[in-house]
């Protein structure tokens, strides 16, 4: 089977899976059942072995709807008894662990349509933007939860203009997304590691700062360190990152 939508996401893995001849078949099937064509981005990904749970371990332990449930009705959404959301044109995919929010793909016509978000709004639930694609969701799902050696995390107060700017020429821009976890979430690469910024518009910006090493981290903790009150704020989420934390605010 032809997984192009998904090459990139494939390549952030140790060891990507194979394309599974029973999932294949089982969303044939349920194809069938629905009376409905699956988008070529998803069916490519859930016919991978492991898929579902792959989804589910690169989360905060949300709950991804199992594949043999791919499309069926939501049972009880919110109290409110059974929904059909395929009729509404969505293919609801997955719940967050404490069911603040709900995530489904726009059933649009194209191979890699987009992916919505569902936050809180029950009972007339209202489905924000939330990635460009099916394809570029499952990406970020993965490089956002990928294991790093070493990292720092900050909440600052605010994100400037000034600062956004200095970020995107800095280092190499990945794929924004928003509604859910920030308004804006910001994804920057480097040789030395990555930044994930999670932005509201109502105030306040959490940084996630990542590396495979010390020496790497901090490298990369030199580059940001200009931004907002970065040397106050950071924390290191292990000793190697307190450590340099330490080192750089005592040669300040």
């Amino acid at each position: 089977m032809d997984i192009r939508f998904h090459t990139r996401t494939l390549a952030l893995l140790d060891s990507p899976p194979a394309v599974s001849a029973a999932n294949e078949h089982l969303l044939a099937e349920r194809e069938r059942q629905l009376g409905i064509s699956f988008p070529e981005s998803v069916r490519q990904w859930y016919a991978l072995d492991g898929s579902v749970d792959l989804l589910r371990r690169f989360s905060n332990d949300d709950y991804p709807v199992a594949l043999d449930r791919l499309g069926a009705p939501a049972e009880n959404w919110y109290g409110t008894g059974s929904r059909d959301f395929v009729a509404q044109g969505l293919l609801w995919i997955m719940v967050e662990n404490q069911e603040v929010c709900n995530w489904a793909v726009k059933l649009d016509g194209c191979d890699d349509p987009p992916v919505v978000v569902e936050v809180d709004s029950s009972p007339n639930e209202v489905w924000l933007p939330l990635a460009n694609s099916f394809s570029e969701f499952v990406y970020c799902r993965v490089w956002d939860n990928l294991a790093r050696g070493t990292s720092c995390s900050a909440q600052e107060t605010d994100l400037t203009s000034a600062d956004l700017d200095y970020l995107r020429a800095t280092f190499t821009v990945g794929p924004t997304t928003a509604a859910w976890a920030g308004n804006a979430n910001y994804r920057f690469i480097s040789p030395y590691g990555r930044i994930l910024l999670w932005y509201s518009t109502e105030g306040g910006t959490q940084w996630f700062v990542s590396a495979d090493d010390a020496e790497q981290l901090a490298q990369l903790l030199t580059l940001v360190w200009r931004c907002g009150n970065l040397p106050e704020t950071l924390i290191g989420q292990d000793a190697e990152a307190e450590r340099i934390l330490k080192q750089m605010r005592t040669r300040r």
